[in-house]
């Protein structure tokens, strides 16, 4: 998975869904909000703590 507007790897895609949910909370510390976020099928990225953080932040998840 990448950060859209700099193209950086967020890290390996097997992070547990509660560690990626981390790293995007920060990331919007540092870059602000994404309208949408796009995503592979893999676990981490279709888990309830991942959808749950998108609703809590706002973020439409794909």
């Amino acid at each position: 998975m990448r950060q859209a507007a700099s193209r950086e790897p967020l890290g390996p895609s097997t992070k547990p869904a509660c560690r990626v949910a981390r790293e995007l909370t920060r990331l919007i510390g540092c870059r602000g909000r994404p309208g949408m976020t796009v995503s592979g099928h893999g676990t981490e990225f279709t888990s309830d703590a991942t959808l749950v953080w998108s609703k809590d932040h706002g973020v439409e998840w794909h």
